[in-house]
């Protein structure tokens, strides 16, 4: 299962922006949580999802502030940094679409 993301504006889908995976997901849940707690929005891998782009702001903050916490070279800090990369290339609004 995926949650591959888009434009907003792309309405027919033609052009996936990127894609978080199973294992993307699990190392961010907890950040889900406190995004949905911060926001009242779930990104949640079945269904549809609109980000604007101050979602999109408030997911890098709370990803940036998860991988401080975690020593410099591991895996998990690794995994997150990639993470961050592909949110931080979105520079409009988002429509995750879950499987």
């Amino acid at each position: 299962m995926a949650l591959d993301f888009y434009n907003l504006q792309d309405t027919k889908l033609n052009h996936r922006l990127f894609s978080l995976n199973d294992a993307d997901l699990e190392a961010i849940e907890s950040i889900l949580f406190e995004y949905k707690r911060a926001t009242g929005i779930t990104l949640d891998r079945y269904g549809n999802t609109r980000l604007y782009q101050d979602h999109v702001s408030l997911i890098i903050k709370l990803l940036e502030s998860t991988a401080t916490e975690l020593p410099q070279y591991s895996q998990q800090s690794k995994h997150l940094a990639l993470i961050i990369s592909k949110f931080e290339q979105a520079e409009d609004d988002l429509l995750a679409i879950g499987d």
